[in-house]
């Protein structure tokens, strides 16, 4: 699980809380997920939740939760197919947690919630309609994008939208060496991505060890494009790997929305304190593209994840 969030619950948290949550704080650096059976790994989550809680009590009742997955997740949030966490392979993630905590929970795809994330931190500073299109790109283990697609996350027919890392072969890890090929194949993708959308914004996300990368193709993207056209609107990421949390927790607040109003399509809403959600990532170590398992040789090139629990104050803002 690449990260997860909650928001404020269709029924009251425990008034003290779980064993070995006697002395958590947040933010606080979340232990590793246990890889052995789905189950574990649940109880992993629903425990870090709820020790997420007890300390945040004085909030109010959790609402709603939401998390980011690795791999192809489906309608229902079940987690359809992934290799680099196999157990979570056909499992109804949100419906299991959704009946551990009582609450709506919502799951999906870790690449999904980080374009969502980007999208919404530009929204709110009025770089991008509401009802704009992102196309976000992370060059980590490959090339894999993420789409919001009128304001909301475009998945696709087969859920497996923005998978065009299955179909190519540019494996990026931090002793890969990236020869101008490489770049060249990745503009030439994310390019044809774009010109597909004719996006608002292309943006760029990568590990640390592979800005350079991000750069040299930042500029051989702007290059691209014959002087008489406009070149794409494309930038770094604004959010890091804080962009899939973000992500996660506007998929929990809508879903708390939906079901304290009934509002098929809630308004978006305006986050503050984001940079928390940043600092306590990079103390855990965490990436959208980290697992706790030691993948296949054959799904090298696949996402990772692992998740983080959050909460963050938010206040409704119409578009």
């Amino acid at each position: 699980m690449a990260s997860s969030s909650a928001s404020t619950s269709c029924r009251a948290p425990p008034s003290s809380p779980p064993p070995a949550c006697a002395a958590t704080s947040w933010p606080h650096s979340p232990s590793p997920l246990p890889g052995s059976r789905a189950q574990e790994r649940l109880e992993a989550v629903n425990h870090a939740v709820r020790c997420l809680i007890a300390g945040l009590g004085r909030h109010g009742p959790l609402r709603a939760v939401a998390a980011s997955a690795t791999g192809r997740v489906g309608g229902g949030s079940t987690v359809l197919q992934t290799d680099l966490v196999p157990v979570w392979t056909g499992f109804p993630l949100a419906e299991r947690l959704s009946a551990e905590l009582g609450v709506p929970a919502v799951v999906d795809n870790d690449i999904n919630a980080a374009a969502l994330g980007e999208f919404h931190a530009r929204r709110q500073q009025g770089r991008i309609r509401p009802n704009g299109v992102l196309l976000f790109v992370q060059l980590a283990r490959g090339l894999h994008t993420g789409l919001v697609l009128g304001g909301a996350i475009h998945r696709g027919h087969e859920f497996n939208a923005g998978e065009i890392a299955d179909f190519l072969a540019l494996h990026l890890d931090e002793d890969t060496h990236v020869s101008g090929s490489w770049v060249t194949r990745a503009v030439l993708t994310t390019a044809s991505v774009g010109a597909v959308v004719d996006p608002d914004a292309i943006v760029f996300s990568s590990s640390v060890s592979s800005r350079g990368t991000v750069t040299r193709v930042l500029e051989a993207l702007s290059a691209l494009r014959p002087p008489s056209t406009l070149s794409f609107a494309a930038e770094v990421s604004a959010l890091g790997w804080a962009a899939g949390v973000v992500g996660a927790t506007h998929l929990a607040l809508a879903a708390a929305d939906q079901a304290l109003t009934g509002t098929p399509r809630p308004l978006p809403v305006t986050l503050t304190g984001t940079s928390l959600f940043l600092s306590t990532l990079e103390k855990s170590r965490h990436t959208t593209m980290t697992t706790t398992l030691r993948p296949p040789p054959h799904a090298a090139r696949r996402r990772r994840g692992r998740r983080s629990p959050f909460r963050l104050h938010a206040r409704h803002r119409p578009g």
